[in-house]
């Protein structure tokens, strides 16, 4: 089975479990507004910059604070172990309960303990680990791993937690959340005393004093740190800040961004040993008389990710598990699925350094790259850049081993990059398409390898003739010529959906605008950027700038916003290191627009009203895409068009800004998952009663669209343009 067909029947599992999908969605709608109100109280943009600014200055100056937390933390008696490696922490930890004579540990607040697989390594010595804080004492009696970086099992009900305690407690237990948290803290209490020693994690390790600082709900973290005598602090390199006042914008934004807590129900500062010997033990106690603290400083990898520019950037994390809390991905198929041992889209990243590339090739396959984790992170990390980045390197080790193939491979790196083989592909398919489609402009069923294209949506047929061949190269203004404009056109308005391009050219010559269209622009290269394969994206960015360039319009406009993305934010980052094109990057960048910005911002469309009011105003609802609401920071220009049309009444969805699951390639290779998303984003949209979906990236239009017409809905999907267009008449 390859690591692609293992990740797809996981996921298959996790979507045939209905609870699994009830029990995230729940929770990811509910935190959603109890974060909007926990942040409520504080400047959430600067109190994140200057979280962000202390993250930068803490890892930049790690060497230094290293030696600096080390020396703090002997001098107030505590034992420090520097372990290189996962092995080398486990070893030190084993031997160090062996030879104190300790049977049974009790743990707390340590995900790189699961990191290290600690448990696994004490189990084999024949010590025995007991998790002490709830949700990882019900994951570890299931045989389970956490799912959730905070809250470990979340995925589950309180129905199956009450099956796991009756199992573990040997009878059963109705699934009453006070009577089960009450049965766990009478079965774990006498347990901290029984302990020759407890380990814990640690959220924050200030270098000026030696401290520890622990951030929890609940009271047996501080069990665990002072009633055993024996207390060990497993903590990454990540976690050394410089001061206690520079854990100040940490501890301010981990509770709310995690928990939506103003604070966490205990913050726990440990500076020296705490474990006692004058507390009295049960008869059954094996260990150490003498209080002892140790830490073990791991790296891990970590220290490979603070050298790696790509990758540095994730050591920013404070774990509050924000990223996965709001990806569409995780909150259909869970930890379990999306993830290795850290979770999420943090976990994916993270992983190759700590567990290598193995590990983590499959999960980054489930990022939509929908950016709604740059929104929630506290610390400002682009995680979608660094999967983008993932993937590049993946690439190159497949070329390296000479793995890469793939006809997808071939079409991003032969064909997509070649506007003339592309354009006979796409004529080819369109050919291919006629015994399915029979004059229709839908395929709701596609036949063999394709079949999955059409599992929960209706495709596209491709248009009988591309904008390409439907418009001249210039389209001049109505009456007089106020602006001009080059229209980059992109491959799915090109080739499937040829009325939005008319639409927008309707609208911008209605206004005074002439439209240049540049016959020889392709492919703008985000499908070979988005995986990995970026010297056919540079490749494409190359001959798109050179395309534009000899057009005079005096911007670019685009009325997909996944494109405009790539154009002002991508080619310059693909071009950056060729003097040659740099500049010329860059200046391709400043001049585009999108379609529903340039409208408001340079024709100074957005008052009055367009068109009349027949009868009674139809509902529109309006989609914003991800490229658009988060790559592009642009939602209220395509809001003011809307609310100018007269015939049409905007009713807002109550989940703005979730994704619809197209995300290109990802809805063609995981359509179960895709599938899911959509059908949230479909739920969301009947919810408003609208007759009319609006939006402004065909791709969003293809996906809600093709999944409304899959399941007999009249709900119509129209581009913004298209509206537009349809007012002027």
């Amino acid at each position: 089975m390859t690591r692609q067909e293992a990740f797809r029947r996981r996921a298959a599992e996790a979507l045939a479990n209905r609870r699994i999908r009830e029990n995230l969605g729940r929770f990811g709608t509910a935190y959603r507004t109890a974060r909007e109100n926990a942040l409520a109280v504080l400047d959430y943009t600067a109190e994140s910059a200057r979280l962000r600014r202390m993250k930068e200055d803490a890892v930049e100056r790690l060497p230094e604070l290293a030696e600096q937390f080390v020396e703090a933390a002997r001098q107030v008696g505590a034992h420090v172990y520097r372990a290189r490696t996962a092995e080398d922490a486990c070893r030190y930890i084993g031997q160090l309960a062996k030879e104190r004579g300790v049977q049974l540990v009790v743990k707390s607040k340590s995900m790189v303990s699961e990191e290290i697989e600690l448990n696994r390594h004490l189990e084999q010595m024949g010590i025995q680990p007991l998790e002490a804080d709830l949700g990882e004492w019900i994951i570890q009696q299931a045989g389970d791993h956490p799912s959730h970086s905070v809250m470990p099992c979340v995925h589950m009900s309180k129905e199956e937690v009450a099956q796991i305690f009756s199992k573990a407690l040997g009878r059963a237990i109705p699934p009453d959340i006070s009577l089960m948290v009450r049965l766990a803290r009478e079965e774990l209490r006498e347990k901290f005393l029984a302990a020759g020693m407890g380990i814990s994690g640690a959220n924050i390790a200030v270098a000026e004093t030696g401290t520890v600082i622990i951030v929890t709900n609940e009271g047996n973290g501080r069990l665990v740190t002072s009633a055993p005598p024996i207390h060990v602090a497993l903590l990454g390199y990540d976690k050394i800040v410089p001061t206690i006042e520079s854990a100040a914008p940490h501890l301010k934004l981990l509770s709310k961004t995690a928990t939506a807590q103003q604070l966490t129900v205990y913050t726990t500062f440990i500076t020296g040993k705490t474990g006692t010997s004058q507390i009295p033990r049960p008869r059954e106690f094996r260990g150490s008389s003498e209080a002892e603290m140790h830490i073990v400083l791991l790296d891990n990898g970590r220290w490979a990710m603070r050298d790696d520019p790509e990758f540095r950037e994730a050591l920013y994390c404070i774990r509050c598990a924000s990223c996965s809390n709001v990806c569409p991905t995780y909150r259909v198929v869970g930890g379990h699925v999306f993830g290795h041992i850290y979770t999420g889209v943090i976990g994916t990243v993270i992983t190759p350094f700590h567990h290598g590339w193995e590990a983590a090739a499959v999960p980054q396959e489930a990022c939509l790259l929908c950016r709604a984790c740059i929104d929630a992170c506290p610390a400002e990390i682009d995680l979608p850049r660094m999967v983008v980045a993932m993937r590049s390197r993946i690439v190159e080790q497949e070329e390296e081993k000479r793995e890469a193939r793939g006809i997808r491979r071939f079409f991003l790196n032969r064909i997509l990059p070649n506007p003339n083989l592309y354009h006979l592909a796409v004529r080819l398919g369109g050919v291919l398409q006629l015994p399915f489609t029979r004059g229709r402009t839908v395929l709701r069923n596609l036949p063999g390898p394709l079949k999955k294209l059409t599992m929960f949506r209706a495709m596209p047929a491709v248009a009988a003739r591309p904008l390409r061949s439907r418009v001249a190269a210039v389209l001049p203004a109505r009456g007089e010529t106020k602006r001009t404009v080059t229209l980059f056109g992109s491959c799915l308005i090109d080739q499937f959906y040829p009325e939005i391009g008319e639409a927008v050219i309707k609208v911008l010559n209605h206004y005074g605008v002439t439209v240049h269209y540049a016959k020889g622009q392709g492919c703008c290269g985000l499908p070979a950027y988005y995986e990995g394969q970026q010297k056919a994206a540079g490749r494409m960015a190359r001959d798109l700038i050179a395309a534009l360039e000899s057009s005079p319009g005096e911007h670019i406009v685009t009325a997909t916003p996944a494109c405009t993305v790539t154009l002002k934010q991508y080619i310059p980052k693909l071009v950056q290191k060729d003097p040659s094109w740099e500049g010329r990057g860059r200046s391709i960048a400043g001049w585009t627009q999108d379609f529903s910005e340039y409208l408001v911002e340079v024709v100074g469309l957005g008052d009055g009203t367009l068109g009349e009011a027949t009868g009674e105003k139809v509902t529109v609802t309006y989609h914003d895409s991800c490229s658009a609401l988060r790559g592009l920071r642009i939602q209220q220009p395509q809001r003011r068009l809307l609310r100018m049309l007269a015939r049409y009444e905007l009713r807002e969805l109550d989940d703005v800004g979730e994704c619809c699951g197209f995300g290109g390639h990802f809805s063609a290779d995981y359509p179960e998952v895709a599938g899911e998303v959509l059908n949230r984003k479909i739920a969301a949209i009947e919810r408003t009663g609208a007759d009319v979906v609006v939006l402004d990236s065909p791709g969003c239009l293809l996906q809600i669209r093709g999944g409304l017409l899959k399941q007999g809905s009249a709900i119509e999907v129209k581009h913004i343009a298209e509206l537009l267009a349809e007012a002027l008449d």
